[in-house]
């Protein structure tokens, strides 16, 4: 594919995509500074002069808009030459380049949160513009201020997973867990094996299980992949409730759609907003019967301070207690909100500050007493970003 027809194919999806949603645009114009999600500087360029918003593009992912300049798209664009290597400095005596910048903890989750967001968009064939392929917004998600919870809409989380257990003749969904890859699943290391039986499944795209027709515009097309791998955090040790994460290779790559796309992951140890969402098919009551529905729940987030209160260090599950780094509470025991059995190892999340429709996981579902009478605790994401890059992102 040449140039010119590049440019011509990216104007297409860029006035359908804009026309979809102001979100898009940077609000900035050539020749100023525009930085990614990972906080690095880049310049707002022409797509014309920019090779890699290119190749993007025909690799199937979208490039940030910065403005357009009547149909032109200005895009941020990356240096060519950032991937080269730095001189050795004569000061500190290390020598220094930019893949050891780009090998920090957090910058792959970053990059590939960047990366996933753009599948906020699917190609449908054109009408109109030549018959052209067009893109549309796939966005489904409301934010307003699991028991005590609402239906989600559809496609409001599309990253939401279900862990399976036993035959594929009779699957038992007990777990959840948060799709962050195309191959891999963010769950709790206490799912891992439920009654005797391994994870062996993850079903995706799923919103209501008693029906197939989920969405008025479209049908719901659920996937079941099977785990090909399970990893549990190196030190986690059952019962004890410390590093309770896990990560679930699947078999076979997933098709992103507009029912399936990863979330991004939370590498930033301060949240800037009070309270997160829950998710999850869990019990409505304590011991009651689980929802159909996918449920949502917004929680406040709770002190350590007071987490501490509610969890008293105990031989069995918390030997030295809640760990700050590593766990986080959240619930509204006043109103009964928190998240249930069938939940465990599902997503606590928020809305990511920077990037349109997507979500950030800030937590894994751990443990709690009881539904909505304490906090629940959740393994905080954070903590443990160095270990999934390692395994996700080699």
């Amino acid at each position: 594919m040449t140039l010119s027809v590049s440019c011509r194919v990216f104007l297409c999806v860029c006035i359908i995509g804009v026309a979809t949603s102001a979100h898009t645009l940077l609000d900035l114009f050539e020749g100023d500074s525009c930085k990614t999600v990972s906080g690095t500087q880049w310049t707002c360029k022409r797509i014309r002069n920019c090779k890699k918003a290119i190749q993007m593009v025909q690799s199937g992912a979208r490039p940030q808009i910065c403005s357009f300049d009547r149909n032109e798209p200005i895009v941020c664009c990356e240096p060519v030459d950032e991937t080269t290597t730095s001189l050795p400095t004569t000061t500190s005596g290390k020598t220094t380049t930019s893949m050891n910048q780009q090998s920090e903890p957090g910058l792959k989750a970053h990059k590939k949160c960047q990366e996933y967001a753009n599948f906020v968009y699917v190609s449908l064939p054109g009408y109109g513009f030549d018959d052209k392929e067009q893109m549309f917004d796939t966005c489904n998600t409301v934010e307003s201020l699991v028991v005590g919870g609402q239906n989600a809409l559809p496609r409001e989380f599309p990253h939401m997973a279900q862990i399976g257990y036993g035959e594929e003749s009779k699957i038992g969904w007990r777990c959840g867990g948060s799709l962050i890859s195309r191959n891999y699943v963010l769950s709790a290391a206490h799912c891992t094996t439920v009654y005797r039986e391994p994870a062996s499944w993850v079903r995706l795209g799923e919103y209501n299980t008693r029906s197939t027709v989920d969405d008025t515009n479209s049908n719901a097309q659920p996937v079941i992949h099977r785990i090909q791998r399970r990893i549990n955090h190196p030190e986690y040790r059952t019962p004890v409730a410390e590093n309770d994460i896990a990560l679930y290779q699947l078999e076979t790559d997933v098709v992103f759609n507009e029912f399936i796309r990863p979330a991004c992951l939370q590498t930033d140890t301060q949240l800037t907003k009070p309270y997160a969402v829950a998710t999850g098919w869990g019990n409505t009551e304590y011991g009651g019967k689980s929802s159909d529905v996918l449920q949502k729940v917004n929680l406040t987030l709770v002190s350590q301070v007071k987490c501490s209160d509610f969890y008293k260090p105990n031989e069995d599950t918390l030997p030295r207690g809640v760990q700050p780094d590593s766990m986080l509470c959240a619930g509204d025991t006043n109103s009964g909100r928190d998240s249930c059995q069938g939940d465990s190892g599902g997503p606590l999340q928020v809305s990511h500050p920077q990037l349109y429709c997507t979500h950030s996981i800030v937590g894994v579902t751990s443990f709690g007493r009881g539904c909505g009478v304490q906090p629940g605790v959740y393994t905080r994401v954070s903590h443990f970003i160095p270990w999934i890059e390692s395994i996700v992102w080699q």
